[in-house]
């Protein structure tokens, strides 16, 4: 059974989520070949992998260390997946992203679409009238033969959103590249504080960073030595005018984290990892932190419960209250920290890129059969 992907997840991405599990689902694969129409990637998962580069992918990749025109660089892509798209014989096609150009040319053939998180349609619904990649990804959603949710959270957004029969939407997991690495240890001890509290990922709005910081602030001024350390982008010079005003800012520590060993390193010598947010739609960071060895705490939310079921720590994350209480509990009782890592380690043997290459494959066989 022969599937066709496209550029789109390693055009737009150099490194994410969204690339990182197609390269973790080409790799896993032993039910089905993956054909990947691509022509020039940027993508460090890509590049790292040379087993499947070999084994599965039909056309030449070259790697560009260079920035090319992003237009450009886009255009060339497109067209060699449309060129793929008419000229290789494939059963089904499992586009990476939402832009809609492939469906005139698809010539009847069956096609399968992932979607990874419902964010936009809820959290800035104002511009859905207007906003051309949302339209495009709702008719992409629409028309595709089977739909991959990545948790049924996103399964229930999907539905009440799009109006999309249950039974065209099938929730298959994820699961986490990063594994527990003590290698590379002693490089990262001169740089990073024996006690902090690891935040992964963007700040703004649904993140709900803001409130945690006001639950923790207090905890922060009686131990000068905690501190938060952060991923993700740079600190906005709003974000630093507000740690100084609440005399914090030496406290908070920001790194911009591409190496996998330096990932690992601060999720297992982190006192906990945080996850405030409103919304997510499985939050990898979750698994990482199991993974790694990392107590996590959680929102009561979304699809947290889903995710870490006992292996979470939970709180409200609309009650400041909440959070500080949690955190607390956690920074000053070891026992609990253990019992929670422990929880954590058993909860990774229900999440493996192999089951979610397996049960891909089996909804591929599904669609052809």
């Amino acid at each position: 059974m022969k599937v066709l992907y496209d550029h789109q997840a390693f055009t737009y991405q150099q490194f994410g989520g969204v690339s990182n599990y197609y390269v973790e689902l080409f790799k896993n694969a032993s039910n089905f070949e993956a054909i990947l129409a691509l022509q020039y990637t940027n993508n460090v998962y890509f590049k790292e992998n040379k087993k499947y580069k070999k084994s599965f992918f039909k056309f030449p990749i070259n790697s560009i260390n260079k920035i090319l025109n992003r237009q450009l660089f886009k255009k060339i892509n497109k067209c060699n997946s449309i060129k793929t798209l008419l000229q290789v014989d494939y059963e089904i096609f499992h586009p990476t992203y939402y832009d809609s150009y492939f469906l005139k040319y698809l010539h009847k053939k069956p096609y399968i679409i992932t979607v990874y998180d419902m964010i936009d349609e809820l959290f800035y619904p104002e511009t859905n009238d207007s906003d051309s990649f949302k339209l495009m990804k709702k008719r992409v959603v629409q028309n595709a033969n089977k739909i991959i949710a990545i948790s049924n959270k996103t399964k229930e957004d999907i539905i009440k959103l799009y109006k999309i029969p249950e039974n065209k939407i099938e929730v298959i997991y994820l699961a986490s590249s990063l594994q527990k690495n003590n290698s590379n240890e002693s490089s990262f001890k001169n740089f990073i504080p024996p006690k902090y509290i690891l935040f992964i990922g963007n700040r703004t709005g649904y993140k709900n960073f803001n409130l945690f910081i006001e639950a923790t602030t207090s905890l922060l001024l009686d131990d000068k030595n905690l501190h938060i350390i952060c991923t993700g982008k740079n600190f906005t010079i709003e974000e630093i005018k507000y740690f100084q005003l609440l005399g914090i800012e030496k406290q908070l520590i920001h790194f911009f984290v591409e190496d996998n060993n330096f990932l690992a390193y601060l999720y297992q010598h982190a006192q906990l990892f945080i996850f405030p947010s409103l919304y997510e739609d499985v939050g990898i960071p979750i698994l990482e932190a199991f993974n790694c060895g990392c107590p996590v705490l959680l929102s009561n939310a979304s699809c947290f419960p889903e995710i870490a079921d006992n292996a979470g720590y939970y709180f409200n994350p609309t009650e400041k209250k909440s959070i500080f209480i949690a955190v607390k509990n956690m920074l000053e009782n070891k026992d609990l920290r253990d019992e929670y890592i422990e929880l954590g380690y058993e909860k990774t043997k229900i999440f493996s890129w192999q089951k979610t290459a397996e049960q891909t494959g089996e909804l591929y066989k599904k669609l052809v059969t």
